[in-house]
């Protein structure tokens, strides 16, 4: 069903791109004094072309690489499904090979470590993660949280898939690091789409 989502949101982000332009050129010619950009004037081609890269590389896209790399070292590994299984199904437990429970088990030790670093970084006073007045709010810490939650997944995830035998070798524990990348895809190529959309009507409008 999402192989054909996808395409469909592609071309609606295109017309809608295309309409905009049309748009901004009637408004600016009909309405002058108005404060409409025309992106098709000398100065609106300069600003989509000179400010595309602007325009997209802003932090949500590198949200969006380091979330689908977390998500597919999980797929890849298995420590979701495993994960999934002890919290929720106590019959399939015993299902669980040694070798997978041994892994789940140095897993979780690393687990209490990062969260014990993050309490560290975080909760005692003058911690180095806290904004400058000793809060939370506005701090490195929430600004960083979700590169740095995906990175700790990362990092579980190859730890598991080692030791479980899911990706045991260096070739499948770098391919498993991009394998979400890959899934998300068309993602990404929806968000530039978007992300330049937004800009225009910004550039236009505002």
């Amino acid at each position: 069903m999402h192989k054909r989502i996808f395409p469909i949101i592609a071309v609606v982000l295109i017309v809608l791109q295309v309409a905009l332009i049309l748009l901004s050129w009637l408004l600016a010619a009909a309405f002058p004094l108005e404060g409409f950009n025309s992106l098709l004037s000398g100065e609106g081609v300069r600003w989509a072309i000179g400010h595309f890269t602007d325009h997209v590389s802003v932090p949500l896209l590198s949200w969006i690489l380091l979330a689908s790399m977390a998500i597919g070292c999980l797929r890849r590994s298995g420590l979701g499904n495993v994960f999934f299984v002890i919290v929720t199904c106590r019959k399939k437990r015993s299902q669980l090979t040694y070798r997978e429970r041994f892994a789940f088990q140095i897993t979780f030790i690393l687990f209490v470590i990062f969260i014990i670093i993050l309490f560290l970084l975080t909760c005692i006073p003058q911690a180095v993660m806290l904004s400058a007045t000793g809060k939370l709010w506005n701090s490195t810490f929430l600004s960083g949280f979700i590169p740095l939650l995906s990175i700790a997944l990362c990092i579980f995830s190859l730890v598991y898939g080692y030791f479980s035998g899911k990706t045991p070798s260096l070739d499948m524990m770098f391919r498993s690091l991009y394998a979400g990348i890959v899934s998300a895809a068309p993602i990404i190529v929806l968000y530039m789409m978007a992300a330049e959309l937004y800009f225009c009507i910004l550039f236009v409008f505002v």
